[in-house]
């Protein structure tokens, strides 16, 4: 009869390991994959903050233009930024709107802006030049890949509607992201 106590302890011991190896697996199959989605999201979201904040160029120089005058102007967005640019006026009933890339501003990587203004004035049109939202000297620090920047597009638009211009004779001019910010 003794023998039986201990044949019945070797019997528990390892229906207890079992349940514990059971639950340990069952825990570990729920923790990993949350650890995983967990790191997948910190990662995630430190690309997107990184991504979506401009190096800030300020613009601290009057332009180098052909144009005999130029004015600066501040645009206010639909959504209350405002934004700083120029205005380059030219006889005639044409505009020309020129949005610049990500980080940069209305110099766009040196002359280059200021370039295309000379030339769309030599033919007869009139130029904003500005600085898009967390870019140059405007208000903002993110960017949204176009979907905002529309709102800066439009924030020029009707810059040049209030001067007088028609719709249809504005042209946009995009370098980069800002191709797509007047869709």
């Amino acid at each position: 009869g003794d023998s039986l106590p201990a044949v019945n302890s070797a019997i528990a011991v390892p229906a207890k390991r079992g349940r514990s190896l059971a639950r340990t697996i069952a825990r570990a199959a729920v923790a990993l994959p949350a650890v995983a989605l967990l790191g997948y999201l910190a990662v995630s979201f430190a690309i997107a903050e990184r991504f979506t904040h401009a190096v800030r160029y300020p613009v601290d120089r009057a332009p180098v233009v052909a144009a005999a005058t130029y004015e600066d102007i501040t645009l206010r967005t639909s959504d209350g930024l405002t934004l700083s640019g120029w205005y380059f006026p030219a006889p005639g009933d044409r505009a020309a709107v020129i949005l610049h890339g990500r980080d940069s501003n209305r110099l766009e990587g040196g002359e280059k802006s200021e370039r295309m203004t000379d030339f769309l004035m030599a033919e007869g049109y009139s130029v904003v030049l500005f600085d898009m939202r967390g870019h140059g000297n405007s208000e903002g620090d993110r960017f949204s890949l176009g979907y905002l920047e529309r709102r800066d597009a439009a924030a020029a638009i009707e810059f040049l509607l209030a001067r007088g211009f028609a719709e249809e004779r504005i042209a946009m001019i995009g370098e980069s992201l800002d191709v797509d910010a007047d869709r």
